[in-house]
């Protein structure tokens, strides 16, 4: 039996090594490995948000809001504000898509130094426009934090009039909330835990999760494709003969070793390429090497069970390519759904892609 079983596997390599799909699926995760390493060492963000900003020069409450607008995205590659002096050109520019949005600041702002925020700002959008949403809300905590201090400060002296001192201990607390940084202080839970260090680099993730993505999904094509023709072998005879002489388990198990080892070899192509092109997205090497290779197990063991219990052809490829469409959606290739739905977060559980990518991204 074990002759048998190592006989059979030898076999099954070389008819492996003999399909073209898995000398393209090396080559394609290979190309897949240095885009993304080209993209993530990159300096240009892979999202960038534009917005225009019109304020009068000459009134101090405008000036403030736009200060505290301009200044909530500094530093964020994803988001800016551009300042225009001209109405006419800002609306030109939304219209053509140059920005996403404007963002108009009206003599209503000193009614929002009291508390009244309604009017003072107004937007200029397009059927272009698809950022608003995200800038309405930095738009909004802008606006809000340069009020604050007035509105504190108003409230306080309507209840407290006679003390003088008001102002200079509300500002002086002001001083000391921002110094503390007492109402957001940045600590990021997610992937690798707890960070101190702040939010986590979105367009590293993202890389991340495309390069394992593609990889998986690579190795995932590259069983899809190696079904019919195992179904077809055993098909046509092989499976009674080797039922009869009590040698049809161990058929099988050579062919799920065969294939766990032609989808290794597609997947160390391309994590020896990430090595080289973008080795920030990839984990140390023993959480890489136990993710890898349990996830060519469970797809090699369900290509050695589709072969063993498939019946038409025809019915694999379309399934097959149900399963790949799946996968790029329910395995954590575009985003973990666990940010969308909790009903989409247990759904993506059922598919192995998505346990390879979570936990080689939260590894990172």
């Amino acid at each position: 039996m074990i002759s048998f079983l190592v006989l059979s596997l030898k076999l099954h390599l070389k008819k492996f090594a003999a399909k073209p799909v898995l000398w393209v699926s090396a080559a394609a995760v290979v190309v897949f490995a240095a885009a993304a390493g080209l993209i993530v060492r990159g300096d240009v963000p892979m999202i960038e948000v534009t917005a225009g900003i019109l304020y009068d020069r000459d009134c101090p409450a405008q000036i403030r809001v736009a200060a505290a607008m301009i200044e909530s995205v500094e530093g964020t590659p994803f988001v800016s504000f551009v300042v225009y002096d001209d109405v006419g050109a800002l609306e030109r520019d939304v219209a053509l898509g140059r920005v996403d949005s404007g963002y108009v600041l009206t003599p209503r702002v000193h009614d929002a130094l009291r508390g009244r925020p309604e009017g003072a700002i107004t937007l200029i959008s397009s059927p272009r426009t698809a950022a608003a949403p995200l800038l309405n809300e930095v738009v909004a905590a802008a606006l809000l934090r340069a009020v604050a201090l007035d509105i504190t400060l108003d409230g306080l002296e309507s209840l407290f009039p006679e003390h003088d001192s008001t102002a200079e201990f509300v500002a002086e607390l002001f001083r000391l909330y921002a110094d503390a940084d007492i109402f957001m202080a940045p600590a990021f839970a997610g992937y690798g835990g707890r960070d101190e260090g702040g939010v986590p680099d979105l367009s590293r993730i993202t890389a991340a999760r495309a390069l394992h993505g593609a990889i998986g999904l690579t190795m995932l094509a590259l069983m899809m494709f190696s079904v019919p023709g195992f179904a077809a072998e055993s098909g046509g005879g092989l499976k009674p003969a080797l039922a009869v002489c009590g040698k049809l388990g161990a058929y099988y198990v050579s062919l799920w070793l065969a294939a766990a080892a032609a989808g290794l070899a597609v997947g160390a192509a391309g994590l020896t390429a990430a090595a080289f092109f973008a080795p920030m997205l990839l984990p140390d090497a023993g959480t890489l090497a136990a993710a890898i290779v349990a996830y060519a197990a469970v797809i090699a063991g369900a290509m050695a069970a589709a072969s063993r219990f498939s019946q038409s052809s025809g019915v694999i490829r379309s399934f097959g390519l149900f399963i790949l469409t799946a996968h790029i959606f329910f395995g954590g290739v575009l985003l973990d759904l666990a940010e969308i739905s909790p009903e989409l977060a247990h759904l993506q559980r059922f598919f192995p892609l998505y346990w390879y990518i979570d936990v080689v991204v939260n590894s990172i």
